[in-house]
């Protein structure tokens, strides 16, 4: 380019015109080098950024893509939170009656236990009643101390401790009406 347009002017001038000028010639010719040599780095440089530009678009697509996957899948893990709050509440509720009716099971069955002292039975209704966890003062029994009087409670019948009818219970209450005095460590086994 300007290499060959200071070459024709090279070609047209004498001599003694281009000792002149020579110079400055050469000078053009090396300016031109430069020029093209920082020219072809910009577009270097350019080409560059455009793939990087490039490269982070297609990053940010895939980003926001990601996004709407991880949104998505926010939304249904806040369903299931909210589903397994359901199932909680159900499940407290589950307990919550559970422990009323071992609660009234256990009243029911505590409140029967009278026995005379000239019963054959008496000692036996004894232990087993010894056995059990009652409420001191107003404290309230735990599901655990209830589940585990009532279980007591089944094995003292099914092995003969207890002959209760309990068809004859009437709100709690035998029919004497009365409860029974407890004695001796309830959590001892029925070995005593």
């Amino acid at each position: 380019m300007i290499k060959d347009i200071v070459a024709q002017v090279r070609a047209k001038l004498s001599d003694e015109e281009q000792s002149k000028v020579s110079d400055l010639l050469s000078q053009i010719t090396r300016e031109e080098s430069n020029i093209l040599g920082d020219l072809s780095n910009a577009n270097h440089e350019s080409k560059t950024r455009k793939d990087k530009i490039r490269e982070l678009q297609s990053k940010l697509e895939d980003d926001s893509d990601s996004k709407d996957d991880y949104e998505g899948k926010l939304g249904k893990l806040k369903d299931q939170i909210e589903e397994l709050k359901g199932f909680k509440t159900q499940l407290d509720d589950f307990k919550s009656n559970e422990l009323k009716e071992s609660t009234n099971a256990f009243n029911k069955i505590i409140t029967s236990l009278t026995v005379e002292e000239t019963d054959p039975k008496y000692e036996t209704y004894q232990k087993v009643l010894g056995k059990l966890v009652l409420a001191e003062d107003d404290k309230e029994l735990t599901a655990e101390q209830i589940k585990a009087n009532l279980t007591i409670y089944e094995y003292a019948k099914e092995f003969g401790g207890l002959d209760i009818n309990e068809e004859n219970f009437e709100d709690g209450k035998n029919q004497k009406g009365s409860r029974p005095e407890v004695k001796d460590d309830p959590l001892d086994a029925f070995g005593k």
